[in-house]
């Protein structure tokens, strides 16, 4: 069973102010910028979509700069929580989120695909199946 560690949440104060907050949020999305327009290249080199260089973008920058925060934090303040959360989150219930999250995002990507990225052909064989031409194409 796991135990619960529960964190005064009057007690903690906020460590920063409202620039340094709008920084926290500013840097992290120009990181990703920057990984999306360098990443578009290789995707398009592979074949992919650009939602891919996307993807990848948020695959590399958001945890690396959500584990540097994290760092600095615990190493300027280390007996200040980071993340004032009132429960702990078992380790295996926050993979299984984030399994789910990757999953459900996998399938929005296959589920809003072109339609001819599956076969080129099928839209063009259906039509032309329905569509009597009258010079007899």
């Amino acid at each position: 069973m796991t135990a619960v560690l529960t964190a005064p949440v009057a007690d903690v104060e906020s460590s920063h102010g409202s620039s340094t907050t709008v920084l926290l949020h500013i840097v992290p999305g120009a990181l990703a910028l920057l990984a999306y327009v360098g990443l578009l290249p290789l995707a398009a080199a592979l074949g992919l979509p650009s939602v891919a260089a996307l993807a990848g973008a948020g695959l590399l920058i958001a945890p690396s700069v959500q584990l540097g925060v994290l760092l600095v934090h615990r190493r300027q303040r280390p007996s200040e929580p980071a993340v004032a959360l009132r429960v702990r989150l078992p380790l295996l219930r926050m993979l299984g989120w984030a399994v789910l999250e990757i999953v459900l995002a996998g399938v929005a990507f296959v589920v809003t695909a072109p339609a001819h990225a599956v076969d080129p052909d099928a839209c063009v064989r259906v039509v032309a199946r329905g569509v009597d031409h009258p010079t007899g194409y």
